[in-house]
């Protein structure tokens, strides 16, 4: 720990020390469990399955827990202000603390979800709670993307400029379900043009105001004059893609990724609508480090200081300490004007002990001097400060959006196109997310089909690890109403078609690059390089059981299967018949030859109740699955993969995967695997957000970009 962040600062704004947590987490387990009980806390909730967690070394098994259980207290915080501290120490105190491992994840799905503990929820939200839904989901996305923390210091993956990917994945998790239950809605984001302006610039405390829709205003304050302008610069890019509460914890988050908590920093954040066409206007100022806000509105002022906490921000072994406030402008609007951490401590010999009235004294009478400590001065004004009204998506937009990517398509003329749109999870309802990449996917495909190019639609739904309870035909009726297409075939991320060639994919990498193989605690990793760890298999043991696939080989396999989707569901086809004629799924595929394996399982499992689906699943999973080390290793043929392969011209296909824009860091992976694999590039992806408008369309390969 250095010297700045030991010392005190000066009353009334005096900080506690920051609390050693490593011991906590000592202390917390000197039974003699340590170990286990780290591992069980990891295991349940985290990157790391149980097993590997008991072969990491121990400082760094501490280290990963102690980055976990901070991530989460971050985004439980970004959910609900106050959130963070209290998941923080639940999370701190371990599994050992309640009677099982069920009731543990039920009490950090309600403070995740509803901001408080399970005992203070209502029956109906108790229920919500006992699902589980965030938390197994967000276990999931962390296998994918933190297993670059296997063996060494975390690494940011994705957008690092501006913030972790995983991160915001997760968070905007909270804000969705949040949103889903009714629970909250955070105010729009901005969309269009942007109008910034910085008031003043003083080097250790940059400020921006936005001036456009929601008006936003930020200071930051920091030791040195790089990290002050770097932490504006990260807020001026994601302050358009995220919730507020989101971008701060997101800049918390990067703070502890980049070491830098002891530069004694304050963000002070503003954000302004009107949620009527007439009446009032809503503000709410958000504070991480320590700060002010005085507002004026209709003759009134009124002053309110942030004290910090009792951490420094970006601490791993310290609680969030997000501060909200929120008030109401008269119709005449009125001024914020937003102080950041370092003015708030201004040397006693200056303006002695500052109060609440010698602050706004001091704004008032224009004593304050911008030119030594900058501020933030928002001034909103009715006649410039509208009614907000929502981006609307419209089929010229998107057609005007996506021209030059229509454009290398045709040049590319393809025999056929394949759109994945509405990618859902089944164990939660359909949402606008998936209507929007619906109504996308379908002006798109609507647009090549003019140019005489072929377009299948190829939805996909994730059910493998999470519970199987989506009504399948309302979510096609869906897709295919935004869309305006007719779907081709659902992928589900449970069939055993492109499992079986995900496989073959793992034994090609294995076999191909087996110096770059890890494995670790019955897990199969690959080591991409440059810090990047891919999962390929988890839960094999000694290799006696089956184990199951990780998302990213799979991904890759799904793709694939896409070039050409006839030939490997004949090939599979042949395949089952000879090796597995008594299985469920060789009977049901005699009995209807000309079906794809996708519609077949759609029509024989996927429509039953989720209870009889589960069963089934799970009877034909254990007819066809086999041990990994018979299905999987170094110098395994790959007949598969042969055979879609040689059935395509790899030049005249194309994949187009319609997804939120929170997908970027998992994509980096999956093209990472391509590169190993020296499989060729056909794919596209369209990313965009729904409440922004914006469209990012790219190739595999980033040279590619349109």
């Amino acid at each position: 720990m250095s010297e700045r962040t030991k010392r005190v600062r000066k009353k009334p704004f005096q900080l506690i020390p920051r609390v050693d947590r490593a011991k906590e987490w000592k202390d917390a387990f000197e039974d003699g469990h340590c170990r286990h009980s780290m591992a069980e806390v990891i295991g349940l909730t985290g990157a790391f399955n149980f097993d590997v967690c008991m072969e990491m070394p121990y400082g760094h098994l501490c280290h990963i827990l102690d980055l976990h259980v901070k991530t989460m207290a971050l985004v439980a915080e970004s959910g609900s202000a106050g959130a963070g501290d209290l998941l923080f120490n639940v999370m701190k105190g371990g599994i050992r603390s309640y009677e099982s491992q069920k009731k543990f994840l039920r009490e950090l799905e309600a403070i995740t979800v509803y901001g408080c503990p399970y005992e203070e929820l209502s029956s109906n939200k108790r229920k919500v709670a006992n699902e589980c839904q965030f938390f197994d989901e967000q276990a999931h996305f962390s296998r994918i993307m933190q297993s670059n923390a296997l063996h060494g210091v975390k690494k940011i993956v994705g957008t690092t400029d501006a913030g972790n990917d995983l991160i915001a994945r997760l968070m905007i998790n909270v804000v969705r379900y949040r949103e889903q239950l009714g629970i909250a809605s955070n105010p729009p984001l901005p969309h269009g043009a942007v109008v910034e302006n910085a008031d003043f610039k003083h080097p250790l405390s940059p400020c921006q105001v936005r001036r456009n829709y929601p008006y936003t205003g930020c200071v930051v304050s920091a030791s040195s004059v790089e990290v002050a302008q770097c932490l504006l610069e990260i807020y001026r890019k994601l302050v358009c893609q995220y919730p507020l509460q989101v971008v701060m914890m997101m800049i918390e988050e990067w703070i502890m990724a980049a070491g830098i908590e002891d530069e004694d920093i304050s963000l002070t954040t503003a954000q302004v609508w009107r949620p009527k066409e007439s009446g009032p206007f809503a503000a709410q100022v958000l504070n991480l480090g320590g700060g002010a806000v005085t507002v004026s509105s209709g003759g009134n002022y009124k002053t309110e200081i942030f004290r910090g906490g009792q951490s420094f921000v970006g601490d791993i072994n310290s609680q969030p300490f997000l501060e909200v406030r929120k008030f109401e402008l008269s119709e005449q609007g009125g001024t914020l004007i937003l102080f950041p951490q370092n003015w708030i401590s201004l040397p006693s010999d200056m303006y002695g002990h500052l109060t609440q009235s010698a602050l706004e004294q001091t704004v008032m009478t224009h004593k304050y001097d911008p030119s030594r400590y900058g501020w933030a001065y928002m001034r909103i004004h009715p006649r410039t400060h509208l009614l907000y009204q929502a981006f609307k998506w419209t089929e010229e937009y998107v057609r005007q959006t996506l021209g030059p990517l229509v454009q290398r398509i045709r040049e590319i003329n393809p025999l056929s196109v394949s759109l994945m749109f509405g990618h859902v999870h089944s164990d939660r309802d359909p949402n606008e997310d998936q209507d929007t990449a619906a109504f996308i996917g379908g002006v798109l495909g609507r647009v090549l089909q003019g140019s005489g190019i072929n377009v299948e639609t190829n939805p996909m739904c994730d059910n493998y690890h999470v519970v199987d309870r989506i009504d399948y035909a309302e979510w096609l009726r869906r897709l295919a109403k935004a869309s305006q297409l007719e779907i081709t075939e659902v992928q589900h991320e449970g069939s055993l078609l492109t499992r079986h060639l995900g496989d073959e994919l793992v034994s090609k990498v294995m076999t191909s690059h087996p110096e770059k193989i890890v494995r670790q605690g019955g897990n199969v990793y690959l080591d991409a390089g440059n810090g990047m760890m891919i999962e390929l298999y988890d839960g094999i043991g000694d290799g006696t059981v089956p184990g199951r696939q990780a998302c990213v080989p799979f991904q890759t396999a799904w793709e694939m299967v896409r070039w050409n989707s006839r030939a490997i569901n004949t090939w599979y086809r042949e395949y089952l018949l000879r090796q597995f004629p008594g299985s469920m799924v060789a009977q049901w595929w005699g009995e209807e030859p000309d079906a794809t394996y996708q519609w077949l399982m759609h029509r024989r499992i996927y429509s039953k109740p989720p209870r009889e689906r589960e069963e089934l699943k799970r009877k034909k999973n254990a007819e066809i699955d086999r041990p990994f080390n018979k299905k999987i290793g170094q110098g395994f043929p790959t007949p598969m993969l042969g055979a879609l392969l040689g059935s395509v011209d790899l030049n005249r296909v194309m994949t187009i995967d319609v997804l939120e824009g929170f997908y970027d860091a998992q994509w980096l992976k999956f093209r990472r695997l391509m590169e190993f694999l020296k499989l060729p590039f056909p794919h596209w992806r369209i990313s965009f957000n729904r409440q922004t408008g914006n469209i990012k369309p790219f190739h595999l390969r980033e040279e590619d970009a349109v």
